[in-house]
């Protein structure tokens, strides 16, 4: 078993949150100017999701989530580590 998830499922949610917030935005339009505010909500929840897909988009590589019981830093500092020594064995 891994500590480890990859992120795609994350952000395959994140788009369909934001395709669902566009539809609720698209019907609560059609209900009138009372439903105004959770137009402009529903909107912001859409925004929010596309910026968080279209920044998973741009990504390199699909992150992963780390899941153990380290925290985040000492896993930063662990994996920086073990990524310098694989590319210092490399140039040998």
């Amino acid at each position: 078993m891994t500590n480890f998830l990859r992120a795609g499922l994350f952000a395959e949610n994140i788009k369909a949150i934001g395709s669902r917030a566009r539809r609720v935005m698209e019907l609560a339009g059609r209900l009138g100017a009372d439903q105004a505010e959770l137009v402009r909500t529903c909107g912001e929840l859409n925004m929010l999701a596309s910026d968080m897909a279209d920044f998973l988009d741009r990504l390199a590589c699909e992150p992963l989530i780390y899941t153990g019981k380290e925290d985040a830093d000492h896993m930063v500092e662990l994996l920086d580590r073990l990524l310098a020594e694989y590319q210092a064995s490399q140039r040998r």
